[in-house]
């Protein structure tokens, strides 16, 4: 069942668009189209690169706990002010059994070519320190290992932008031939806009703490890797629709989606007049307009195109 459009999207979204061929074809369609990440101008977006926090130690021990085998409990234990030498030869010889990231880590951190000498370090001094801190490094390489998987995952995703203006020169500059393409304005009632992400604009590599990791239903990972981008794009003021495990690259959109067409400023008339027939045959109330430089600032204004202004048009 599609979700309800949220109250604080904007009225209406517009798609500015490059691929005029592409998009002609959608148009006539009445359809959307979703493109890998590794084809977008930003080279960030599709890095997937991250932070990780530090975990607390009651999440280390949650985390140790999915496997099912009481291993949490001696992670417990070592986390405690101070153990016993029989308590931390208990802690060493469970993990080194139970868990091979453990065990690999153990035996470099000491040293130590075989697991059999492992009470050689028994008596060293700080022999818990080292032994919390490799769990802790255990616990950030598993998370980094879980990382890499998803990112795998996420590669696949398709997305289709949308921005939340339709006056931006710059955008008009880049994604719309400069100036000589078109802008598409839709309708966020519709169902299929219900699952929008809105982007977020950040100085720095998104921050995952444990929760992603912890609970397999939260979407942290998926929200933070595909719609975190540098805050040089704010300007853009983006949403997204996703499409996972799919092999769609359209989507379906009733006619009653279009609401509005704004041609740029540089477009042929030539152009403008096709454009508008096919839009005017398809979608009957779809309002045009025409962008403008407005004659007392620095920005672009819209015009519509009215009953008028077609009998000059054809």
């Amino acid at each position: 069942m599609s979700k309800k459009a949220s109250s604080d999207f904007p009225k209406e979204f517009t798609n500015i668009v490059i691929w005029i061929l592409i998009l002609l074809m959608n148009l006539q369609a009445s359809t959307i189209f979703f493109n890998n990440s590794s084809n977008f101008n930003d080279p960030y977006d599709n890095a997937f690169l991250c932070e990780i926090e530090d975990w607390s130690i009651d999440d280390i021990i949650k985390f140790f706990g999915k496997s099912g085998n009481g291993v949490e409990l001696l992670i417990q234990e070592a986390f405690r002010e101070e153990c016993t030498r029989e308590e931390i030869m208990n802690i060493i010889d469970m993990l080194c059994q139970t868990e091979s990231h453990f065990r690999e880590s153990f035996l470099s951190r000491f040293q130590l070519s075989d697991i059999e000498q492992r009470y050689s370090v028994i008596e060293y001094p700080g022999i818990q320190t080292d032994l919390v801190r490799i769990i802790r490094d255990c616990t950030s390489n598993l998370s980094r290992k879980s990382i890499q998987e998803d990112i795998g995952r996420i590669r696949n995703f398709k997305i289709c932008c949308f921005s939340k203006i339709k006056d931006s020169m710059l955008m008009w500059s880049y994604y719309a031939d400069g100036h000589k393409g078109f802008c598409l304005e839709f309708d966020t009632g519709i169902s299929t806009f219900g699952k929008l992400h809105k982007v977020n604009y950040s100085r720095t590599f998104p921050k995952l703490n444990s929760n992603w990791i912890l609970d397999p239903h939260n979407s942290t990972l998926i929200e933070s890797l595909i719609l975190t981008k540098f805050i040089d794009w704010k300007h853009e003021k983006e949403y997204r629709l996703l499409i996972e495990r799919d092999t769609r690259w359209l989507e379906i959109l009733p006619e009653s989606a279009l609401t509005g067409i704004y041609f740029g400023s540089k477009m042929d008339d030539s152009t403008l007049k096709m454009l508008m027939k096919m839009v005017k045959k398809i979608y009957p109330n779809c309002k045009c307009f025409k962008m403008a430089k407005d004659e007392n600032s620095f920005k672009l204004k819209a015009k519509k195109i009215n009953n008028n202004d077609l009998e000059y048009l054809f």
